[in-house]
């Protein structure tokens, strides 16, 4: 419609604060208090219902404006940016802006924005994290605040989960920032440098939340661990790209899928490290290797598959100081040689082929266990991933050496302007307000929802699981009605998947090993008589659509296998039937056997068993439901701490930086 360069944008901080971001700071429990009562006070005043009377002034408005030529449309974009530069956003030019994006909305796509998305996009604005079904647009909207905030002078991120995300919501949204002016990109890692720096220049950049973290480290130390200091100025006007920042600074966040961002990927810090190679080490992680096998559980070490960890026992100790007597080096260290011999155990033990990792290539590749893609940019730290390698017998990768590190929680504390999207944020409402100071705001469905429950049932062992699921998937397949059942680890959807092809049924598999093709599998999902097996890959970003046809057979059906770690994913899984008013059904056909309840509640699953001949069979189904629960409840728990230790280990080790003469 008109040129971005048709008005000088005065980003914030370019002139007076060039690297723009919150300082880190740990805050008492008054301030957590404090926090923690303006989050309440948000969420209630954000509600649809207050919001109705500025929606009728925001939809008249947009008719108003809708009646402008291009030319008059463009005036009146021109001067609410310059109010918006000036004065800042305000409810009047909030809701010029929605006004005028809604219009732009039309126009771009040939659909208009309803009352919920634009009520999402006034609760974006006012820096909350909005609960917005799956489904009812939030892509758009997420387009909509990047808009009005961009348009404001803040240079704009808009966060998601993964790189095919990033790249086709920046594809779709181009056009209508083009609109107003706006420049886009968005950032992958095939991206070079000079690449990155361009993205991040552009007023709304489009990037997934562990490739920005990377660079904010590189830019840290690029900057000497000091973002706006004299020294980051200087090297502002510094001749040589190459000791340039990436980012400008963090101004405006959108995170998308927010609860996948921001609570599920906190579990770890992020870290910068570089490959340290040395035949030392391997020799080391063979020799850890060889001496753990002489180990036997119970008698020598126990292992907590709650916490992920292996104890060695007084026994233990004693075998292991004798196996390892003739070895020199290390060996003669008891503390380094118990170090490397529970690594190793935890390898050989904890951590499985086709559930935490897989094999490709001749690679040992980490699979993220909150959305079942791989991650091959990721390796564990300490000699652990080189142990997994001896055990896959891969070759040996080099050593990785922590150069930096930060958790996820501290640093999206760091943005000036922090908001966001996900369909599932009730489960974890308390970490995001008292962590993230964020409150949540919920977005009403458009259309009534037509979602519909099944009874859930449980059997004992995995032999008359997968005949429950056979049954229930060839009764769905014969009305025509497709079929999504989702699993937790990669081993159960090729182990179910072999099922059906034994049947004679014809399943699309879809888990880490096919994830570049998830796209296209998700989308024809919801044909008829479709099958498909799946991770919880599907459970993010992509629609799966249905025709009238479809509609009219009842929609997609869902069925829960396995159990997630935590009732968000479940919740995330059963949101891809039933979208913006469609019909859909749902079921969970479990196992007691289930990995989530053996780790959790082995001794209310040992009563269980006992009583399936005592009680009444719908008493049992009802009791195997509320301890699936507990043991969810007691994994959510249990990962809440962990964000927790990662996020004060975090602060801690930012003091002793300070501390050590490397002030923010």
């Amino acid at each position: 419609m008109f040129s971005a360069a048709s008005v000088p944008l005065a980003k914030p901080g370019q002139w007076l604060n060039w690297y723009p971001e919150n300082a880190q700071e740990q805050s008492d429990l008054l301030q957590r208090c404090v926090e923690r009562v303006r989050c309440n006070r948000q969420s209630k005043r954000l509600r649809f219902s207050g919001f109705k009377k500025h929606a009728k002034e925001l939809n008249k408005l947009a008719a108003n404006y809708e009646a402008l030529s291009e030319q008059g449309f463009a005036a009146q974009w021109l001067e609410l940016r310059r109010q918006l530069q000036t004065n800042g956003i305000d409810r009047t030019g909030l809701t010029s802006g929605l006004a005028l994006a809604k219009v732009g909305v039309k126009e771009e796509f040939g659909f208009e924005l309803h009352d919920e998305q634009l009520f999402c996009a006034w609760a974006l604005m006012h820096g909350s994290l909005a609960e917005m079904a799956t489904g009812e647009g939030k892509s758009v909207t997420a387009g909509v605040a990047a808009v009005i905030a961009a348009g404001g002078g803040s240079p704009v991120h808009v966060i998601t989960t993964n790189d095919y995300l990033v790249e086709r919501d920046a594809t779709a949204m181009r056009g209508l920032f083009a609109r107003f002016g706006l420049s886009s990109a968005y950032v992958t890692p095939e991206h070079s440098d000079d690449e990155r720096r361009d993205a991040y220049s552009a007023d709304i950049c489009y990037v997934s939340n562990k490739q920005l973290v990377f660079d904010y480290l590189r830019d840290r130390q690029t900057l000497g661990n000091r973002p706006g200091s004299i020294q980051a100025r200087l090297l502002g006007v510094a001749k040589s790209q190459a000791s340039t920042p990436l980012l400008k600074g963090l101004c405006f966040a959108i995170v998308d899928e927010a609860d996948s961002v921001l609570i599920d990927d906190a579990i770890t810090p992020l870290i910068l490290s570089q490959q340290v190679n040395g035949d030392t080490d391997e020799i080391q992680a063979i020799t850890a290797i060889s001496l753990a096998h002489r180990l036997t559980v119970g008698d020598h070490f126990g292992i907590d598959r709650r916490s992920k960890s292996v104890t060695l026992t007084g026994s233990g100790e004693a075998q292991l100081a004798e196996s390892a007597s003739g070895i020199d080096g290390v060996w003669k260290n008891r503390r380094f040689r118990h170090e490397l011999v529970r690594q190793a155990l935890a390898a050989l033990n904890l951590f499985h082929r086709d559930v935490d990792y897989l094999v490709r290539e001749g690679e040992v590749v980490l699979i993220d266990q909150s959305t079942g893609r791989v991650m091959p940019d990721r390796k564990l730290q300490q000699g652990l991933h080189q142990m997994l390698e001896i055990k896959e017998q891969c070759n040996l990768s080099g050593r990785s050496e922590t150069i930096s590190s930060l958790s996820f929680q501290n640093y999206f504390l760091r943005y000036k302007h922090l908001c966001g999207m996900t369909g599932t944020a009730s489960e974890a409402l308390k970490e995001l307000r008292s962590i993230y100071r964020l409150p949540v705001v919920n977005i009403p469905t458009h259309n009534k929802n037509a979602r519909k429950a099944r009874p859930s049932c449980f059997s004992t062992d995995e032999t008359e699981h997968l005949e429950r699921l056979l049954e229930r998937i060839r009764q769905r397949n014969e009305t025509g009605q497709p079929v999504l059942v989702g699993t937790r680890s990669l081993a159960k959807s090729e182990q179910i998947a072999e099922c059906l092809v034994a049947a004679g049924f014809n399943p699309t598999l879809l888990n880490a090993r096919q994830d570049a093709q998830e796209a296209q599998v998700v989308a024809q999902a919801g044909e008829r008589s479709a099958i498909t097996i799946a991770t919880n890959i599907a459970g993010r970003g992509t629609d799966i659509p249905v025709s009238e046809s479809i509609r009219l057979l009842g929609g997609l059906h869902v069925i829960v296998a396995e159990l997630n770690d935590n009732r968000r994913i479940d919740r995330q899984l059963i949101g891809r039937c039933a979208r913006q008013g469609d019909p859909g059904t749902y079921e969970y056909i479990l196992m007691l056997d289930d990995e989530l309840l053996v780790k959790q509640v082995p001794f209310l699953l040992a009563q269980l068993k006992r009583a399936r001949t005592i009680v009444p069979a719908f008493l049992w189904h009802a009791l195997c439901l509320g301890i699936s629960k507990q043991a969810q409840a007691r994994q959510e728990r249990q990962q809440r701490d962990t964000r927790k230790r990662v996020s004060q280990a975090d602060l801690q080790m930012q003091q002793r930086l300070s501390f050590a003469g490397y002030q923010e």
